[in-house]
């Protein structure tokens, strides 16, 4: 076929037996590659666009795609409307980048009824599904580390005894509060010898320490770290004179760094009978006529953050 160099010129019942190029052969349309093939080839400045079709379905494989504003996708529910893909960029582009989707091999859906905005990397780890529910707008500040949850881990300490017992002997000075574990799901203390070793982590608590029949008694409670010979909280200073039970109240906040040593002491002055020093037994049961414990110490603690 003879070169035509003419522009506007309208060229009727051309047939070309496979394949339309130009001088170089850089630049071309090529199609039946092979026989009965039924595709399409667009190959320009080397850089080729394959149409394919299997079933019923076209397929476009190419080297390069690019439209200077937007890439369209016909909307399946109704060919009326796209769907316009547009690369925009809020920091000037400095090169090609790529937008990589990697399904793992399955069918996936994206579904959105408003704008996703990442200022950083969204990873999930573990497999299992996540929903977010929300009630109104809503702002969330996480922390650098830590688990999420839906209340605060719960500890509960008590000094329980059997019913009718009496409490501990109390002596003038400070004493150690006699303890034991009731309540930790989450596994953050363990107490021996009334020595609560407790994980790190930043707590509020509320001690509720008995003192039982004395006379001209002043006394005060602290909750004390054993590992650095030191106070955390303590409660308000008494001077009374009691002739049944009084009790004294620990509560705030503090925060362990690294798992740490507590005790419960209490310190009292005056004359005291021994026992009950610190409680006088109720000796009581329940509504169902069931023994009751006698309980002279209630420690509770929530954590705030590990």
């Amino acid at each position: 076929m003879a070169n035509v160099n003419h522009e506007n010129i309208l060229i009727a019942n051309v047939h070309v037996q496979d394949e339309l190029q130009d001088a170089d052969g850089d630049t071309k349309i090529t199609v039946e590659k092979t026989a009965d093939a039924d595709t399409i080839l667009f190959t320009i400045n080397s850089q080729t666009a394959e149409f394919t079709e299997a079933a019923g379905v076209v397929t476009l494989t190419t080297d390069v795609l690019k439209a200077n504003d937007s890439v369209d996708i016909v909307d399946t529910t109704t060919s009326a409307y796209v769907l316009k893909l547009v690369a925009t960029s809020s920091v000037a582009a400095t090169g090609d980048r790529n937008l990589v989707l990697d399904v793992n091999n399955a069918d996936r859906t994206i579904d959105l009824a408003g704008d996703l905005i990442l200022a950083g990397n969204l990873i999930t780890s573990g497999g299992d599904a996540v929903t977010l529910t929300t009630t109104e707008t809503t702002i969330v500040t996480l922390p650098t580390t830590g688990t999420l949850r839906t209340e605060r881990e719960y500890i509960r300490l008590e000094d329980d005894k059997a019913k009718g017992t009496q409490s501990q002997s109390a002596t003038n000075g400070w004493v150690v509060r006699e303890i034991a574990e009731v309540t930790d799901a989450d596994n953050l203390v363990t107490v021996a010898s009334n020595i609560i070793t407790m994980e790190a982590g930043t707590y509020d608590c509320d001690i509720v320490c008995a003192t039982g029949e004395a006379h001209t008694v002043s006394q005060v409670a602290v909750l004390y770290d054993n590992d650095a010979g030191a106070v955390l909280l303590q409660s308000m200073a008494s001077d009374t004179e009691v002739s049944n039970t009084s009790r004294v109240r620990i509560s705030g906040r503090f925060t362990l760094a690294i798992q740490t040593d507590l005790t419960i002491q209490q310190y009292t002055t005056g004359t005291t009978d021994g026992n009950p020093g610190y409680g006088l037994a109720a000796d009581i049961t329940d509504p169902s006529g069931a023994d009751m414990s006698e309980t002279y110490v209630v420690a509770e603690f929530w954590r705030e953050s590990a």
